[in-house]
């Protein structure tokens, strides 16, 4: 399960069976987000416009605007390289720009919020690689969790990639700081 804390005092949770609940901050009572297809929820994220982004095991990621109850989803076509590399998502990270990233079971992709187009970021070396996790470090580079390693991307350089494949690889890179 995962928690979002919205400006209005709202509390957003995640959970694994019953798709998004919210908690009301003036009454206490937690309501069900008409979510149908979303039931299985990994992870949420609430975006600087109010926007929360939804990534569970299957359906896509849905961007739901709690003021207009509005839901935009985006999903994996197998024919499009301009959509998700699969339905099945783990991790949700918006950067400082605004952009949008989002983990799958087969890859990275990027919601580049000026365009409002999804964009399948490639991983030297990997196709298919289960992201885990995601990370914006104080530099802007982007630390990505996976089953078989850690990866660091700077957006800025789009071949600037740091592999850790190796647990011990990373804790000695941390201890030399």
């Amino acid at each position: 399960a995962d928690l979002e804390a919205g400006a209005d005092g709202s509390l957003w949770v995640a959970t694994d069976g019953g798709g998004v609940v919210r908690r009301n901050p003036a009454s206490g009572a937690y309501e069900r987000v008409g979510l149908a297809s979303m039931r299985r929820v990994r992870a949420l994220r609430l975006d600087r416009a109010g926007r929360l982004w939804i990534a569970g095991r299957e359906g896509g990621l849905p961007s739901f605007d709690p003021a207009t109850r509005r839901v935009v989803r985006y999903r994996h076509a197998a024919d499009d390289t301009n959509t998700l590399p699969s339905n099945s998502l783990f991790a949700i990270l918006e950067d400082r720009r605004g952009d949008i990233w989002i983990g799958t079971e087969k890859g990275l992709a990027r919601f580049d919020a000026a365009s409002r187009r999804m964009v399948r970021v490639e991983i030297p070396g990997a196709r298919n690689v289960l992201v885990r996790t995601l990370l914006e470090d104080h530099a802007g580079r982007i630390w990505i969790g996976t089953y078989s390693g850690l990866l660091r991307f700077d957006p800025r350089d789009i071949n600037e990639w740091l592999d850790t494949s190796r647990v011990e690889a990373v804790r000695a890179s941390y201890d030399r700081r």
